[in-house]
């Protein structure tokens, strides 16, 4: 009988690591997390499992698998993505079925899913022909990563556990044979991981690529023959197949008759959002150099790389950029070389890295943010068994150097080497998962290492805000709206913010705009509705007055335009912009009376009317600066089919008109920031910025321009 391969005898004649150490790897990794236990619930975990009634109410077990994943927590955002993932939202139903909302069970499971998934390194290492010291020291590296902290240490991490989990188990059974029992118990794994996740979309091809692995006991160096699908194979391929198929129509009926919706992005959650094509590439190598940064070099590691944390390159030479290119060029060479030797197995692995990282790079579509640490569980899996690999050639010597005294110390200076490594990566593991302990840890430590974020601003500001430091919370909150006026979280966590404290003016700027971006998100909705009906209370009887005053002199524009005014001050959006709609036959031909009615028309988040209207008061007065730019602006945000171009021609009349006006120039500094011309935006901004006096609000505003710009 043939000799189990985890009990192999290797060149010298000693037996390799046994199962001992697949146990090995797997200790390490629950040591590496234990420290997780104590960990409360934060960020993601609170509306995904504290607050989601998916997982807390009864009755819901059948409604998870007919609905999105965000349908629970849809009050969160109202730019939620349409994902599904099933399995994992069941797995957190299970969990509080047992023990309720103590996080502590929460997180032992994904302590043990990690350590499952760093056996399966081990095995499916030792699957694609790796020596037993290559699969421990695949193992070992791959349970102590500090850059898996978030796909752990997080509650929501679990979509990452699950999917890296069921994809090793699915290669494990697929790859190795066994008949239908192996082939049903492959596609059942493919099924899993797919509606864990959706980077698992990379699963059936993973298993493509491995049941056509090449015959490398039978091919000779230079030979490069592949194995022809066997019984076994073509098994395999159906149980995918028809795992595919069931997860897809799942996908459609859950997700209301589609498969897939584009996110909404904006440069706040994706930097990649306005790039043009030169630098999506350079982006795209960059993201890829700075996951393998973060992998071999994680002095910093961060909840979040939004805008400011995370800035584009400009040119190939950036330090990242260079890194992900010399990576992808050693990796080439690397499998090249190795494969005319007749060693497949290094090809395979950067194959295999390459599928899983796709669905998640950006390069093929954008997804909703541009770099996450979490995402990289699953690509590191292959980076693992890499670097194992490497370890493995280090403390080798070859057959004719086996037992000599140097083959000795080289085992043992790669031995200490890796027991170094291990010892620091786990430490840094217990730093890190110390800061998720609760979100204001978390918060703390993401502003600490990226104070001019956006996405960093907002959170720790709302946090600060919510607990009592309000003025240092507002703060936070209102830099990540200077960076971009179109955040629609940002204006409704400061808009709730206000209302809070009761500055109802504030408040209603904040969440008219907030409405205006994303309407009928019921969050906004419900605050707005409370501002409107606490400044109605407060104004009540200048608006009588204002009403008054409009009804006696009902031939006076300024009387309406007066008690337009003061509707909009209490947020009586709805009845200014009747009121304007019920004269436009009286001044219809009066370009205020056309602009108001744009006005009121854009706080009442109708849109597409007030571009009308601004158009209808251009041809009354085509040369009105103001007009301009704001209908220029009102584009840029609508941005439908071809508003980029008319808010372009918009603003080129504005300035020949007013060139030094203030709105003018920042029309045109945003303008050049979506054409990607970004050098001649900071020059605007920064003359701008010098002509106005310090410390006012715009003055401010371009100043958090200028230096997102400059970085």
């Amino acid at each position: 009988m043939a000799a189990s391969p985890d009990r192999q005898v290797s060149a010298t004649g000693r037996r390799g690591p046994g199962p001992g150490a697949a146990g090995l790897c797997a200790v390490l990794a629950l040591l590496c997390y234990a420290n997780t236990l104590g960990n409360e619930f934060c960020y993601d975990d609170l509306p995904i499992v504290v607050n989601n009634p998916l997982v807390t109410e009864p009755g819901n077990w059948g409604a998870i698998w007919s609905t999105d994943y965000w349908r629970g927590a849809a009050d969160r955002s109202p730019h939620r993505d349409l994902l599904y993932r099933p399995l994992t939202l069941a797995t957190y139903r299970l969990n509080h079925a047992l023990h309720g909302l103590r996080p502590a069970g929460y997180h032992a499971v994904n302590i043990v899913l990690h350590a499952l998934v760093t056996i399966m390194v081990f095995r499916v290492c030792r699957r694609f022909g790796g020596s037993p010291t290559a699969a421990t020291a695949g193992g070992v590296l791959f349970a102590v990563l500090p850059i898996h902290t978030e796909a752990v240490a997080a509650v929501v991490g679990r979509a990452d556990l699950l999917a890296a989990l069921f994809t090793l188990l699915a290669v494990d059974l697929l790859a190795g044979g066994g008949g239908v029992p192996r082939a049903l118990g492959g596609g059942l794994c493919v099924l899993a991981a797919l509606c864990a996740k959706e980077s698992a979309l990379a699963t059936p091809l993973l298993v493509l690529l491995l049941t056509l692995r090449p015959a490398a006991a039978a091919a000779p160096p230079g030979k490069h023959r592949l194995r022809p699908p066997t019984r076994d194979g073509l098994l395999g391929f159906a149980a995918v197949a028809v795992a595919v198929g069931a997860y897809l129509a799942l996908r459609y009926v859950a997700l209301g008759g589609q498969l897939h919706q584009p996110a909404a992005l904006t440069r706040s959650v994706n930097v990649l959002v306005d790039a043009d094509g030169f630098q999506r590439i350079l982006g795209g190598l960059q993201l890829w150099g700075l996951y393998w940064a973060k992998t071999l070099w994680p002095a910093v590691l961060c909840v979040d790389y939004s805008v400011n944390s995370l800035t584009l390159a400009h040119g190939p030479g950036h330090p990242h950029v260079l890194l992900g290119l010399a990576v992808l060029i050693v990796l080439a060479g690397w499998s090249v070389w190795t494969w005319r030797r007749g060693d497949r197995r290094p090809a395979l692995l950067c194959a295999a890295l390459l599928l899983c990282y796709l669905p998640v790079s950006n390069t093929i579509v954008l997804i909703k943010t541009s770099f996450a640490e979490r995402v990289w569980y699953l690509p590191s899996v292959w980076v693992a068994m890499l670097l194992g690999g490497l370890v493995a050639r280090a403390g080798a010597g070859g057959a004719r150097a086996a037992g000599r005294p140097s083959h000795r110390v080289r085992r043992l200076l790669t031995t200490t080497a890796l027991g170094m490594v291990t010892v620091t990566a786990l430490a840094r593991c217990w730093l890190r998962n110390a800061e998720w302990h609760d979100n204001g840890t978390l918060f703390a430590a993401a502003w600490r290492d990226h104070p001019d974020a956006i996405q960093v601003s907002l959170w720790y500001g709302d946090w600060l805000a919510r607990r009592g430091d309000y003025t240092r919370g507002v703060e936070l909150m209102q830099q990540a709206l200077a960076i971009d006026l179109g955040f629609t979280d940002a204006h409704r966590r400061l808009g709730t913010a206000y209302l809070r404290a009761g500055e109802l003016d504030n408040a209603l700027e904040h969440l008219q705009a907030a409405d205006l971006q994303a309407p009928g998100h019921p969050p906004t909705r419900r605050a707005l509705d409370e501002v409107r009906r606490r400044l109605a209370a407060r104004g009540s009887d200048v608006v009588q007055a204002a009403r008054r005053a409009a009804a006696e002199n009902a031939a006076d524009l300024d009387a309406l335009l007066r008690l337009a005014d003061k509707l909009a001050a209490v947020g009586a959006l709805d009845e200014a912009a009747q009121r304007l709609a019920d004269a436009e036959p009286r001044f219809a031909d009066r370009p205020a009376f056309q602009h108001r009615y744009a006005v009121a028309l854009v706080m009442a988040g109708r849109r597409d009317a007030a571009v009308e209207r601004y158009r209808a008061a251009l041809a009354l007065d085509p040369d009105d600066p103001t007009l301009l730019v704001e209908l220029a602006m009102l584009l840029l945000d609508r941005r439908g089919p071809g508003d980029l171009d008319q808010a372009r021609r918009l603003a080129e009349r504005a300035s020949a008109t007013a060139p030094q006006g203030v709105e003018v120039r920042m029309c045109r500094a945003e303008l050049l920031i979506l054409e990607g011309r970004r050098r001649e935006a900071a020059a605007l901004y920064r003359a701008l910025q010098q002509d106005l006096p310090e410390g006012g609000a715009v003055w401010q505003h371009c100043r958090a321009r200028l230096e997102w710009l400059e970085r």
